[in-house]
């Protein structure tokens, strides 16, 4: 459960700051990945932002940090498509009563 545009930024080696909500601490991580806030914190996520504009060395770091995790951790559209349609095609065997290795007639 995390921002899709804070993955995409993450993979194009954008610098982030975001708010520490659902999922998304398990990629940003805070001062190594990107910057995360208390969730709902405008001031502080305005200060977030107002950091990287500020530092050049900062968003470097973050910016590389995050897309070599963006690159060793997210999978492909085509591999994630591929992984979600085997999902549904087990659950539409299980309510079907059909075996798991058997295909449809």
């Amino acid at each position: 459960n995390r921002a899709l545009p804070t993955c995409e930024a993450m993979i194009c080696g954008v610098p982030v700051a975001a708010y520490e909500t659902g999922d998304t601490s398990t990629v940003v991580r805070d001062g190594e990945t990107g910057l995360l806030v208390r969730s709902g914190d405008v001031d502080a996520l305005a200060a977030a932002l107002a950091r990287l504009l500020s530092d050049a060395a900062l968003r470097g770091r973050l910016a590389g940090a995050a897309r070599a995790l963006a690159r060793e951790t997210f999978v492909s559209w085509d591999a994630r498509i591929g992984m979600e349609l085997e999902i549904i095609a087990a659950l539409a065997r299980k309510r079907s009563g059909r075996p798991e290795d058997r295909p449809p007639a």
